[in-house]
């Protein structure tokens, strides 16, 4: 049996590394296997968003609805940025996939977890209750500045709410400036706090380092980049 599970292991790190080359090339996907096996040292930072308490209604252009696997075809519009076997499996372990939709065509998605990821440094982190981890936010390019997203956000927190979702927490990685600004919210700040944490990793030696309150740290990193506004005295 043991073995079973090491090859399938193996199967799955390799359907892994081929998806990585398909989408990040090779250089990215070569720094991506050293990182993971030999040496890192990454951070990221943890955004803790409420949930809008009077939502909108959101726009009349799109439908709106959580995805189901009837779907997974038409999901293939987000290939190759996400497969349709990774929405499959997030279905399957209960993720909520709430799409936008025109005209029968999926035209931006918004995924949300009841765990967060498996696998250091943010498998030490842990949902609290009326917590979501966010997976991931796509709109289709064509698509952008037409307000859908924000339309779907509405439709999403209108359904939560009731419920007793009141929050979600995402993480981006300290690098990427505009993931960063956008889950900070732009000119405007929508998170309520944010923490920062730090993965070292040399070859067996792993060390986790978590920064509880980091939204001035934050802010300082957006505002040397042009990215915030500096806050008048």
């Amino acid at each position: 049996m043991s073995d079973v599970l090491g090859d399938l292991g193996t199967v799955s790190r390799a359907r892994q590394l081929l998806h990585l080359m398909r989408v990040r090339g090779l250089r990215r996907t070569l720094r991506a296997v050293v990182q993971g096996y030999v040496f890192s040292y990454r951070r990221w930072y943890i955004f803790y968003r409420p949930i809008q308490r009077d939502p909108p209604a959101p726009g009349a252009d799109f439908e709106y609805r959580l995805a189901t696997p009837a779907d997974l075809e038409s999901l293939a519009v987000f290939e190759p940025n996400r497969t349709r076997r990774e929405f499959r499996e997030w279905l399957e372990n209960g993720a909520l996939i709430f799409t936008a939709f025109q005209d029968g065509r999926p035209v931006a998605f918004q995924c949300f977890a009841h765990q967060v990821p498996t696998g250091p440094p943010l498998s030490s982190l842990s949902l609290g209750p009326g917590q979501l981890w966010t997976v991931d936010v796509q709109t289709l390019p064509e698509f952008r500045r037409h307000h859908v997203a924000q339309s779907l956000r509405s439709f999403r927190d209108r359904l939560l709410g009731p419920r007793g979702i009141r929050e979600f927490v995402s993480s981006v990685q300290d690098d990427n400036l505009p993931a960063l600004s956008y889950a900070y919210g732009g000119p405007t700040r929508l998170v309520e706090r944010v923490e920062r944490l730090g993965w070292l990793r040399v070859l067996g030696y792993r060390r986790i380092d978590r920064e509880t309150d980091a939204l001035a740290r934050l802010e300082r990193r957006l505002q040397e980049a042009g990215l915030l506004r500096k806050q008048s005295a």
